[in-house]
């Protein structure tokens, strides 16, 4: 598998992972509490072609996309992705199911969440509500 191929499947995994996790806010705080996000909430990206990470409390999470267009859902989410995440200060190490680990330095500040690997690319993330994830 290329570079770049595995570099989009561990961004996704983060992002699918993030949306399951979910996670509460308290001014931009560095705990892995704030990756955990409420029943049915996720962290979501992208304009037509969407991602969603969830982070669950007991480790697991998730990576999910869905497409709209003109704000109108055409597909719902649909998970892709499962791993298992860990986080120690200010970085979350997920361990995707098909064997790749991926480091990503995070920050949630209010309802958004960034994450940056190690090429120092960052991603940013809104929590949403109604993120229903039926997997593949």
């Amino acid at each position: 598998m290329s570079a770049a191929v595995r570099r989009v499947l561990g961004l996704a995994t983060v992002v699918l992972a993030v949306v399951l996790v979910g996670c509460g806010s308290d001014g931009g705080s560095k705990s892995s509490s704030k990756l955990v996000l409420g029943s049915n909430e996720g962290w979501v990206r992208g304009g037509m072609f969407q991602e969603a990470i969830v982070f669950k409390k007991n480790g697991d999470y998730v990576e999910a996309e869905r497409m709209t267009v003109m704000g109108m859902v055409i597909s719902d989410w649909e998970g892709s992705v499962r791993g298992k995440w860990s986080s120690n200060g200010d970085e979350v190490t997920i361990k995707h199911v098909y064997g790749y680990d991926y480091v990503y330095t995070y920050d949630v500040s209010g309802n958004t969440l960034t994450l940056t690997d190690e090429y120092n690319d960052s991603k940013a993330y809104t929590k949403e509500k109604d993120v229903k994830i039926a997997m593949k």
